[in-house]
C-alpha cells in the first residue's frame, strides 16, 4: 500500500493559488507535480489532500468545475463517465462545506479526482502518477478564474451609508428604549423598516452615484469604490482595462494575455527526456547519480550573476556598502562617470563579465509612465507628470540579480545554485524520490543545496571544484563529487565556515552537529 505517514498535513488550506510557486507551499507533496500541471493548463484546483489523515482512505484533488472551458468541461463529463469510482463532478463541499436552508450543499461544482490510497497503488510513486495521468487529459485554456469586478468589490468593501430610521421626537421617546433592547413589537419595526427603506431609496436618488447592495441578505447602500482606490488596497492586483476586472495577480494576468495571444507554453520537452531516460533505472541510488552527472556535464554556472548577488551583499565578503558609495560617487547620467565607476568597480576584484552585465542597465533611460490625481479613502494623492528615469550602479546590480535562468525546453542550460535546487526536486519528485528537497543556509551569501535520501547534493560547489573557481574554501585538490552524495559532517569538513537553517537561525553546520554529539553522549 501507499505509505502516507511520514507526509504531514499542510494546515493552511483553501488558499487561491495565484502564482505558480505557491503550489508547493499549499499542495501536499505526492499531488504537486498534478497542482502544477492543472496550473499550467490554467486550471483552478480549490482543494486537496494527500497526508498521512488519508492513510487509509480517500485521497483527492478537486478542480472549479465552472472555471473550466467549455471543452474542458466536456473532458470532465467523459472522465466521471468512463472512471465513475475515480472522477465525479458534485458541490464542491470540501471547499465550502455549507448547506443552504433547505438542508442542500452549497457551493460552486467541483471535478473530484480521488483514489482509495490503501487499496489501489503500492507505492506513493504509483499514486502520484495515477493522478497526472488523469490530469493529463485535460487541454490547456484561457484563465477563468482569479478575477473580480468592481461592482462585487464594491459590495464587499465599499464604505457603507448609514440610512436612519428618522424617528419623530414623539416616536423617539416612546420607542427608543426597545429598540436598544430589541423588544420592538412587530408591527412597529415593520412599520419603521417601511419608512426606512423610503429613506434610503432617498438616499440613492439623490447620490447617483451610490449602490444598494445585499449583504447576508441584506439591503445596504454603499459608496462606490472607484479603480484606484481597489488598487491602492490590493496592491498585488491588475486591472484589465479591456474585460472591465481586476485580476489577483500579475501572473494570472500574464498568463491570461499569452493564452488571448497564442502563446504556446514554454517547451518542456527536454525536462520530459531527461525525466523519461532516468525512469527505467531502477536502483534511486544510480538515478541520482546520472541527474547529477547531467548537471556536471551539461549545466553552466551564472558567474556574472554570482557576482552581483556578492555585490548586493552586507557584510563577510559582500561589498554592498562600498558600491552604494561608488554609485553615489559618480554620475550615472554622465558617460565618463560611469567608465570611472565601472572601473572602481573591477579594483574590488569583480570580473569583467560582472561589468559586461552592469553596462546592460546602467545609465540606460527607463519611462515612468504619468499618474492621475486619485482619492484614496478620502484622501487626495497628487498625480504625477511622465518621467525618466536612468538605472543607477546598485539598481543596475539588483535587476541582473533578478534575470531568471537560462531556460531551454523547460530545462536550466545556465543558472545559480537556486535554480538548480528546486529543478532537482521537481526532477527526484517525477521520478517518485520523495525525499528530494531544498536544504537553506549560507557560505559567503545566501546559498541553498539539495538533501535527497539523508545526503547532501551541492551542485553549485561541485561546478565550482570542476571550473577551479577560487571564491569558495577549500581545502587542496578538492573534486565535485566531494559536493555530491556526502554527509553533513563531511560537507562541514570541506567548508567549516558552512551555515544551516535551524528553525530561522543561520547556525554552523559544525555547531549543529556538535550540539547533536552532545545530545547524544547525554
Amino acid at each position: 500500500m501507499a505509505n502516507l505517514s511520514y507526509i504531514k498535513p499542510i494546515q493552511e488550506g483553501f488558499v487561491p493559488i495565484t502564482r505558480r510557486k505557491m503550489v508547493r507551499e499549499y499542495v501536499e507533496t505526492p499531488l504537486v507535480d498534478t497542482a502544477e500541471m492543472l496550473y499550467d493548463y490554467n486550471i483552478c484546483t480549490v482543494w486537496s489532500s494527500c497526508n498521512q489523515k488519508d492513510n487509509e482512505g480517500d485521497v483527492g484533488i478537486g478542480i472549479a468545475y465552472e472555471k473550466l472551458s467549455d471543452e474542458n468541461k466536456q473532458i470532465a463529463k467523459a472522465l466521471a463517465e468512463r472512471y465513475p469510482d475515480i472522477v465525479s463532478i458534485g458541490k464542491n463541499t470540501h471547499y465550502l462545506g455549507f448547506t443552504n436552508d433547505k438542508g442542500e450543499q452549497d457551493g460552486e461544482l467541483a471535478v473530484v479526482i480521488g483514489f482509495d490510497s490503501h487499496k489501489q497503488f503500492e507505492s506513493i510513486e504509483d499514486l502520484s502518477r495515477a493522478f497526472k495521468e488523469i490530469a493529463k487529459t485535460f487541454k490547456l485554456q484561457d484563465v477563468m478564474w482569479g478575477q473580480n469586478t468592481t461592482e462585487n468589490l464594491t459590495k464587499y468593501f465599499g464604505e457603507e451609508v448609514d440610512v436612519p430610521f428618522e424617528l419623530t421626537d414623539e416616536e423617539y421617546e416612546k420607542y427608543s428604549e426597545q429598540i436598544m433592547e430589541g423588544t420592538l413589537p412587530q408591527e412597529i419595526f415593520d412599520m419603521l423598516q417601511e419608512r426606512r427603506g423610503e429613506t434610503r431609496q432617498r438616499i440613492l436618488a439623490e447620490n447617483p452615484d451610490y449602490v444598494l447592495v445585499t449583504k447576508f441578505g441584506v439591503e445596504t447602500v454603499v459608496k462606490p469604490l472607484s479603480v484606484e482606490e481597489i488598487l491602492e488596497a490590493f496592491p498585488n492586483s491588475v486591472w484589465d482595462e479591456e474585460k472591465k476586472v481586476f485580476w489577483e495577480s500579475k501572473e494570472l494576468y500574464e498568463k491570461h494575455l499569452a493564452f488571448q495571444k497564442g502563446q504556446i507554453r514554454e517547451s518542456t520537452v527536454a525536462f520530459d527526456n531527461l525525466v523519461d531516460s532516468l525512469a527505467p533505472i531502477e536502483d534511486d541510488d544510480q538515478r541520482i547519480d546520472a541527474l547529477m552527472r547531467h548537471y556536471i556535464d551539461n549545466v553552466e554556472y551564472d558567474y556574472g550573476k554570482f557576482y552581483a548577488i556578492k555585490a548586493c551583499t552586507f557584510g563577510g565578503q559582500g561589498h554592498y556598502n562600498e558600491i552604494d558609495a561608488i554609485g553615489e560617487k559618480y554620475d550615472k547620467d554622465n558617460v565618463y562617470d560611469r567608465g570611472m565607476a565601472l572601473e572602481e568597480i573591477r579594483g574590488l576584484g569583480y570580473p569583467q563579465e560582472l561589468i559586461d552585465r552592469i553596462v546592460r542597465y546602467y545609465g540606460v533611460p527607463h519611462t515612468i509612465p504619468a499618474t492621475t490625481d486619485k482619492v484614496v479613502f478620502g484622501q487626495v494623492i497628487k498625480g504625477e507628470p511622465e518621467r525618466v528615469i536612468t538605472h543607477g550602479l546598485m539598481g543596475s546590480l539588483q535587476k541582473i540579480c533578478l534575470e531568471p535562468p537560462h531556460v531551454v525546453d523547460g530545462l536550466v542550460k545556465k543558472g545559480v545554485c537556486a535554480d538548480f535546487v528546486n529543478e532537482i526536486v521537481e526532477i527526484c519528485h517525477d521520478l517518485g524520490i520523495m525525499s528530494a528537497e531544498k536544504v537553506d543556509g549560507f557560505t559567503s551569501v545566501n546559498h541553498v543545496w539539495n538533501e535527497i535520501e539523508g545526503d547532501q547534493y551541492d551542485v553549485t560547489y561541485a561546478k565550482f571544484a570542476m571550473d577551479g573557481f577560487p571564491y569558495m574554501e577549500r581545502r587542496e585538490g578538492v573534486e565535485a563529487k566531494d559536493w555530491l552524495g556526502v554527509s553533513l559532517a563531511k560537507m562541514a569538513s570541506e567548508q567549516p565556515s558552512r551555515k544551516i537553517d535551524v528553525d530561522g537561525s543561520l547556525v554552523r553546520i559544525a555547531d549543529v552537529l556538535g550540539r547533536q554529539k552532545g545530545l547524544d553522549s547525554d
